[in-house]
């Protein structure tokens, strides 16, 4: 074996071990929810519901085997969770080979999070989305870097942390470490019968050309999923062109915008004949009156009609009163889901009529992938497929029947014809 034939077995070879991983197709993500409930005198005044990812903690041949879990904050940088030894809440980040994670004791530094301060040192994992373990040598794979809590403030998300999918964070960093980009993680949100939203999230779903609405480019410099968009509403003065439309899991309204309650307010106008604020109610207004809200991306319209943006109140206090479905932009600037030039974003009642698929690569463009919600794209495919089904079914049966009958009277026919 001449030397050049060593040299390109040798590459090859090399080339296969320090190879990325190709990711899953169709990898349901674990996930979790948690609602929380904060009691005054007894009564309950606040009640809040949250979805989170679980994710493997360690390679996988760790003294333990355990995972951690995360509020889905898919709009943010923040990756955070607890150190269980110091602050009751969290992982136990104490011995590096129990479970990979360990920390600095310094710099301390403050992270904002549900209008609370909190302080944080650095801390270093290995994080898994499969069970399976991982290899972290071939290829050299560093441990994800995040914050660890310390103290000052109390955290009411249990052993929880947060964790953001923003497009350059650190989480699509560690994980371009991992996998072959790009990653796909698609991201469905539907109503909970009893209050917030359930999640389920798939890594790589494979789409059916039928279900895709649109794809929008996401560009590398980015630190946020925001795309320009036309906001069309009642007449210009509540309108938006080519503004920047952030996306968050942040917020359950279908927008939120920085004048929520005026906007509600001109609605209310109109289906309440004039009146607004809490004199418009359930026995004095028509939604059938509300105008369209349009929200425009490229070529492609997302609309909701009155019944979808507005809702009668049910607490004892504002019964029957009319609400909007209408969020506070100001606070998703807040907490790092949207550029602070930010005037509007979406909610997970937007994306539980039009889901997104999230493809991140760090270093490279993104995209977001709009597609239909996941009941109506299911359905209405297959739906098709069994129209085509039967209508082949009908046409071979029919064909058949069709040819024996001619056969049998050609046939008879002839039969006759010799008897005579």
């Amino acid at each position: 074996m001449n030397k050049m034939m060593i040299l390109i077995i040798g590459t090859i070879l090399i080339t296969q071990i320090s190879a990325k991983k190709k990711a899953p197709e169709n990898f349901e993500v674990p996930v979790d929810r948690f609602v929380y409930t904060q009691l005054v005198d007894n009564k309950p005044v606040n009640i809040k519901a949250f979805n989170a990812i679980k994710l493997n903690l360690g390679t996988g041949k760790e003294k333990t085997q355990s995972d951690a879990t995360f509020f889905l904050d898919f709009g943010t940088s923040d990756f955070l969770i607890g150190d269980l030894a110091k602050y009751s809440h969290g992982i136990d980040c104490s011995d590096v080979t129990k479970n990979s994670c360990e920390h600095d004791d310094s710099p301390i530094t403050q992270k904002y999070r549900f209008n609370k301060e909190f302080d944080t040192v650095p801390g270093r994992a290995f994080f898994r989305l499969e069970k399976d373990s991982l290899e972290v040598d071939n290829p050299k794979i560093e441990k994800a870097p995040f914050s660890l809590i310390t103290g000052r403030n109390s955290w009411y998300l249990n052993n929880w942390g947060v964790i953001g999918l923003a497009p350059q964070g650190p989480l699509s960093k560690y994980l371009n470490q991992i996998y072959e980009g790009p990653l796909n993680f698609k991201l469905n949100y539907t109503t909970n019968k009893d209050i917030g939203y359930d999640l389920k999230v798939t890594l790589n779903p494979k789409l059916l050309k039928e279900e895709v609405l649109q794809r929008v480019e996401i560009d590398s410099k980015s630190q946020f999923w925001s795309v320009a968009a036309d906001v069309n509403f009642i007449d210009k003065n509540w309108s938006f062109k080519q503004t920047p439309l952030c996306i968050s899991s942040n917020d359950e309204n279908i927008i939120a915008v920085i004048d929520q309650m005026d906007r509600c307010d001109a609605v209310k106008k109109i289906i309440c004949n004039g009146l607004v604020g809490p004199d418009c109610k359930k026995s004095n207004s028509d939604f059938s009156k509300a105008p369209k809200l349009e929200i425009k991306i490229g070529e492609k319209v997302y609309s909701f009609n009155g019944t979808e943006y507005l809702y009668y109140l049910q607490d004892d206090k504002h019964k029957d009163q009319v609400e909007c479905r209408w969020g506070d932009a100001e606070s998703l600037r807040n907490t790092g889901t949207c550029d602070e030039l930010a005037e509007v974003g979406i909610g997970l009642k937007f994306l539980e009529k039009y889901p997104i698929v999230l493809s991140l690569e760090y270093g490279k463009n993104s995209a977001i992938t709009f597609v239909t919600s996941y009941q109506e794209d299911r359905v209405s495919v297959l739906g098709k497929w069994v129209l085509a089904i039967t209508f082949v079914l009908i046409f071979l049966i029919g064909g058949y029947l069709i040819y024996k009958t001619v056969f049998q009277n050609k046939q008879k026919k002839e039969d006759e014809y010799i008897e005579a």
